[in-house]
């Protein structure tokens, strides 16, 4: 009797065991399925920006890689550009670098920064500046802020990184005197605001760059303006309405207007894959709408770009051929500089080591030139980017960075 109340008791928890097995089971079951279900969401909101025929998987890889490289790319250029930045010749340049800077393997020691035992190539106030942009705008897409509310937290947060000993206005970034100056206004608003906020009620405050013909046309808002067209890759118009809007926070002139319309336009189309001819040519479109000097200047370097390509088959080309573009185009100015990083685009599309080598070797503003070229050109993803990038300064916050915008789409 003992033993068969042993073999109905087994029998009983063997029962047990198997039934809460397939349950145990079937839960892993649907929760893997619920997650491929969750996946395969994420791959169609991906094709509607990716121009790929390749599988759904390659076209997530393309829209991250498009990201990462036109993050890295920017910072990256701006490494570069900053030894050269106040080297006022081509030729000057050559005699401190022979041949040229074209990779941070180029980089004399001084060049190079030293941090707790690491070595790195340190970037500017531009990518400084873009890296600001970029966190607030992940959070505004996170959160589903309004534009009045993510131009307060930029504005907010350009003022708070002000008094950081290595934020963008560190002086060894070399920061530009606009955005200094208004981002000086901005911190006086601000302070005032909490103590008188019925004055700052229904007026966006945070227009404080000087508009007009003589106002604030310098590159400092289009040097940090690629992040909308990253964001907003689905909605260029709206990449373009909120990185002009950003502008007047230091830059409120029509040139500056134009060139940062222009350059989150072409990021955009950048990243949905659209053909290099196409892009310009919405990004001349964008930036007629403000200033009709800069979309000018704009379409002249493209057509000198289409023009010297068909010549040049080498970088060495590329440099000889690019010297009176270079000296036209310094980069000083915003219009200038929108100017210098699209004939640097259609010259080389799908090279970013090129791109980064030809805005470098530059006698004007070579950091933010370089910067540009190499968000632009990165956001095309049709590029290997080399190992030696990774020597620049925060390269992995910054790729994590591009993750957390790529798990946006």
């Amino acid at each position: 009797m003992n033993k068969m109340k042993k073999l109905v008791i087994s029998a009983l928890l063997a029962n047990v065991m198997f039934s809460t097995h397939c349950n145990i089971c079937n839960f892993l079951k649907n929760f893997f399925f619920a997650q491929n279900n969750k996946e395969t969401k994420k791959e169609r909101m991906i094709k509607q920006i990716d121009s790929d025929n390749g599988t759904p998987e390659k076209r997530i890889a393309t829209t991250h890689k498009r990201i990462l490289h036109s993050i890295i790319g920017g910072a990256v250029g701006d490494a570069m550009g900053k030894p050269t930045e106040f080297i006022r010749s081509i030729h000057d340049i050559l005699e401190q670098y022979p041949g040229g800077l074209r990779s941070f393997y180029d980089f004399k020691e001084k060049d190079f920064f030293e941090k707790r035992g690491k070595t790195y190539a340190p970037y500017t106030d531009d990518t400084g500046m873009a890296k600001i942009v970029l966190e607030v705008l992940l959070e505004t897409k996170q959160s589903n802020f309004a534009l009045e509310k993510t131009m307060k937290k930029i504005a907010k947060e350009f003022v708070n990184d002000m008094s950081n000993k290595d934020g963008w206005a560190a002086y060894y970034r070399a920061p530009g005197n606009a955005c200094i100056k208004n981002c000086k206004k901005l911190r006086k608003i601000i302070l005032d605001k909490k103590k008188h906020p019925e004055k700052y009620k229904n007026i966006k405050w945070w227009r404080v760059g000087k508009t007009g013909t003589h106002g604030d046309g310098g590159c400092g808002s289009v040097m940090r303006t690629h992040p909308f067209g990253l964001i907003f890759a689905q909605n260029p118009q709206k990449a373009e309405d909120w990185a002009v809007e950003h502008s007047r926070l230091t830059h409120g002139a029509d040139i500056a207007l134009a060139a940062c319309a222009a350059m989150a336009v072409g990021t955009a189309y950048a990243v949905q894959g659209k053909d290099p001819g196409f892009i310009v040519q919405q990004m001349i479109k964008s930036a007629k709408k403000y200033d009709k000097k800069t979309a000018k200047k704009i379409e002249a370097a493209y057509k000198a770009a289409l023009k010297n390509k068909k010549s040049c088959k080498t970088l060495e080309d590329m440099l000889k051929k690019s010297k009176t573009i270079f000296e036209t185009y310094l980069g000083w100015a915003a219009h200038d500089a929108i100017a210098a990083t699209v004939y640097i685009f259609a010259l080389c599309p799908d090279n970013i080591e090129h791109a980064l080598a030809l805005g470098t070797n530059t006698p004007g503003d070579s950091d933010s030139i370089a910067s540009m070229a190499g968000a632009l050109v990165g956001a095309t993803g049709n590029n290997t980017m080399p190992q030696w990038v990774k020597m620049v300064e925060s390269y992995k916050y910054l790729s994590v960075l591009a993750r957390d915008v790529w798990e946006l789409f």
